[in-house]
């Protein structure tokens, strides 16, 4: 799986550093891990979902917080009725092109959309799997 720096991510997606730092604060889902120096490594997988996240919050005009929800929504299958979106960038869907940033395209383009899909395929399982623990937790456990 690919793998990025912040600066990459950065060109990647047009957002500054400060502002994928404060996105990892608040989207549970962006998490890239921290190399031996502790610099953030993002994998294609981090990538698409910041991409989902700024096409929301930029296009769709969501706050970040309901970008968040709505990935849960779109990534788990399931949520409020009204929460459904048919269209690209909703699972199992075509990647969303007005998300990404205006730049030519890579040589590799299609190699990197297998991968990315294949990375959503595994976020997606991650994330089914995730929301099953939750909806399951007892909130009066006390673990906090």
């Amino acid at each position: 799986m690919a793998e990025f720096s912040i600066g990459e991510v950065e060109g990647l997606t047009g957002l500054k550093a400060h502002v994928l730092r404060y996105w990892e604060e608040t989207i549970p889902f962006i998490r890239p891990r921290k190399d031996d120096r502790g610099r953030r490594v993002y994998t294609s997988r981090d990538v698409d979902l910041i991409l989902r996240v700024k096409h929301l919050v930029q296009e769709r005009k969501y706050t970040l917080e309901g970008a968040g929800e709505r990935l849960v929504v779109e990534l788990t299958g399931s949520g409020p009725a009204d929460a459904g979106e048919s269209g690209p960038g909703f699972a199992g869907t075509e990647p969303i092109d007005d998300a990404a940033p205006a730049a030519d395209p890579a040589p590799s383009a299609d190699s990197r959309l297998s991968a990315a899909r294949a990375a959503i395929d595994e976020l997606r399982a991650n994330l089914l799997e995730l929301y099953g623990m939750v909806k399951k937790r007892d909130p009066g456990d006390g673990d906090g």
